[in-house]
C-alpha cells in the first residue's frame, strides 16, 4: 500500500430507488441492462455501467485501473468506470452529500472504520445478498478479514486491499547507530529504545502518525478494544475505552518517545511519514 501503515478497504454495494442493475447517477449515467439499441440486422442490450468510487492513488491507483481494465476486457455485458475520489475521509463525505438523491456511485470503496456508518444509513444492500444469489464461494477469503466485515452472520462488504500496520526501518541508520539491521526491534520496549539510539545527526528515530486507526491496531496487540460493546459490534457504541489500561500503556509509550526527541510527531497524515522516511529524516 501506499503508506507507512495502510488502511484497510471496504467494497460496499450501494443501492438506489432503482434496480441493482440500473444507473446510480444522474443525467450522464448508463442506461440499464433493459435498453436495448439496434447493431445492423442485430438487437444489442447496452453493456450495465457500473461507477465505482474508490480512493486508491499513486501506485495502488494504477493497480485499480489494471484490475478495472482487466474486467472491462473480460465482459461485453457489464463495464465499470473508475473514479478517484481522494482520500477515505474525503470520499465518504462526499457520498453523505449525495445521500437521498441519485447522484451517488454504483460501488464505494470505504475503509474499515466506516463500517457502521454504512449500515446505519440503510443505504446499502450486503455483498452477502449477491453472493448468495450467485451461490459464490467466499471459502478462500482470509478467515480474520471476512469476520471484520461479518455482523449478525452477514458479510457487509467485500474485502479489497485489506492489511496489518507495518514497521519500515533504515537498515542503513541502524548500522550507524550500532544496531543489527537484521535485528529491527520486536517490542514497542524495543521500538523506544532504538529510536533513542537512531536519533542523532539531524536524523529522528522514528514517526507514527496519529491515526484513529493505529490506536485500535495498537489496542487489538493488547487484547484490547478501543470502544465498548465490542467494538460497536455486540451493540452500538456509546463510549471511547481510551483511557483503559491499554491506551494508557500505549499513550504513556508514545509520549515517552516524544519527550525524549526520539519520536517525531507529524500529525495524522501517514503519507506524511512515508516522505519523512524516504528522505532519511526518520529512521
Amino acid at each position: 500500500m501506499k503508506r507507512f501503515g495502510k488502511r484497510s478497504f471496504t467494497l460496499l454495494i450501494l443501492t438506489c430507488l432503482m434496480l441493482v442493475s440500473s444507473a446510480c447517477g444522474g443525467s450522464s449515467s448508463p442506461k440499464s441492462a433493459e435498453t436495448a439499441v439496434a447493431s445492423g440486422n442485430a438487437t444489442e442490450k447496452e453493456p450495465i455501467k457500473v461507477i465505482w468510487w474508490h480512493s486508491m492513488s499513486g501506485e495502488l491507483g494504477k493497480v485499480a485501473d489494471k484490475l478495472i481494465s482487466d474486467f472491462n476486457a473480460s465482459r461485453k455485458d457489464i463495464q465499470v468506470e473508475g473514479v478517484f475520489q481522494g482520500t477515505y475521509d474525503e470520499s465518504l463525505n462526499k457520498l453523505k452529500a449525495t445521500l437521498g438523491s441519485d447522484s451517488g456511485p454504483t460501488m464505494i470503496q470505504v475503509y474499515e472504520i466506516g463500517s457502521r456508518f454504512m449500515m446505519d444509513t440503510k443505504a446499502i444492500r450486503p455483498v452477502q445478498d449477491f453472493m448468495d444469489a450467485e451461490k459464490y464461494d467466499n471459502s478462500s477469503l482470509e478467515p480474520n478479514i471476512k469476520n471484520y466485515y461479518t455482523f449478525d452472520n452477514k458479510l457487509y462488504s467485500m474485502p479489497f486491499n485489506s492489511s496489518n500496520p507495518i514497521l519500515y526501518y533504515n537498515k542503513d541508520a541502524f548500522k550507524a547507530a550500532g544496531l543489527d539491521p537484521e535485528n529491527p526491534p520486536k517490542t514497542y520496549e524495543e521500538v523506544a529504545e532504538a529510536a533513542k539510539k537512531l536519533t542523532q545527526g539531524g536524523q529522528t528515530g522514528a514517526s507514527f502518525a496519529i491515526y484513529g486507526w493505529f490506536m485500535e491496531q495498537f489496542f487489538a496487540n493488547q487484547g484490547a478494544e478501543l470502544l465498548n460493546n465490542g467494538n460497536g459490534r455486540t451493540s452500538l457504541a456509546t463510549a471511547s475505552q481510551v483511557n483503559s489500561p491499554a491506551g494508557v500503556k500505549t499513550l504513556d509509550w508514545w509520549k515517552q518517545m516524544v519527550d525524549d526527541k526520539a519520536l517525531l510527531n507529524l500529525g495524522r497524515k501517514t503519507d506524511d511519514t512515508k516522505k519523512a522516511f524516504a528522505a532519511g529524516q526518520i529512521a
